[in-house]
């Protein structure tokens, strides 16, 4: 039975109700802690790295819904919870949601996508085959998939990303493969999604595209923004605007419950 050790859960904010969120792939506590920061103002912030996005390789064969099952042994003891989840935590997020929805307020979706987009496929499959081979290889590859130069900060956000990859031990590189074998499991399916929710996405996101994004928002009825001036990593670009639109749908979604 997988479990989510003690020292990956980081609870940030003293008051105010419970939010669980789920970093994106090999996204840290520091990389996310500018989006956290500002919603621990707000609300008590649960951060937790799940099993195999927390540095210690879980196999592919397990899936979302083993993921999900995990998760609820910590939600079902604080819940019911607003989830906010990045790019590959949202698939645990609509599936945790699916599975145990007297447990979900409400969902906010970050660089969202109900599976990969097929333009994006094959430059995952080569960094599957980079991170086995070539972690040079990867560290550009993997950049190149989550970046745009058009993006104000690209520059400094690109040094800082394929340092991290270029650096990155083995057993991270087997994570993300693992990981992503995962992500490509998924199937562009309608979920059954009761909770209010919102999906947003960075302008220039060349991974999970707006377009793959507004896809997965039509198909379970979430509102949908557009981030302008940002790509995948939009946590780090526009981590205020992140912040405040997930607040404000937490904050509105609490706001209507209290007023039925």
């Amino acid at each position: 039975m997988i479990g989510i050790k003690k020292q990956n859960i980081t609870i940030l904010g003293e008051q105010g109700e419970n939010i669980v969120y789920l970093p994106g792939n090999m996204q840290s506590l520091a990389s996310v802690k500018p989006v956290v920061s500002q919603l621990a103002k707000h609300f008590r912030v649960h951060v937790i790295s799940m099993p195999g996005n927390d540095g210690v390789p879980l196999h592919c064969n397990y899936g979302w819904r083993d993921l999900a099952r995990t998760l609820h042994r910590y939600i079902n003891n604080i819940g019911p919870v607003h989830i906010s989840a990045s790019s590959y935590s949202t698939a645990l997020a609509l599936h945790y949601a699916e599975l145990f929805p007297r447990y979900v307020k409400s969902l906010a979706l970050s660089s969202a996508a109900g599976i990969i987009p097929d333009a994006s496929v094959s430059a995952v499959l080569k960094c599957l085959v980079y991170a086995k081979t070539d972690q040079e290889k990867f560290a550009e590859e993997y950049t190149a998939l989550l970046l745009s130069p058009q993006t104000p900060r690209y520059r400094a956000i690109e040094k800082v990303t394929k340092s991290h990859f270029r650096k990155m031990a083995e057993d991270g590189l087997t994570c993300f493969h693992h990981n992503a074998i995962r992500l490509l499991t998924l199937q562009d399916r309608h979920y059954k999604i009761d909770a209010p929710t919102t999906c947003f996405v960075g302008a220039l996101d060349p991974f999970t595209t707006p377009a793959a994004c507004k896809n997965l928002a039509r198909n379970i009825g979430a509102e949908f923004t557009i981030v302008e001036g940002a790509d995948h990593m939009l946590h780090l670009e526009s981590p205020d605007k992140a912040a405040s639109i997930m607040a404000n749908h937490f904050m509105m979604t609490s706001f209507r419950e209290r007023a039925a």
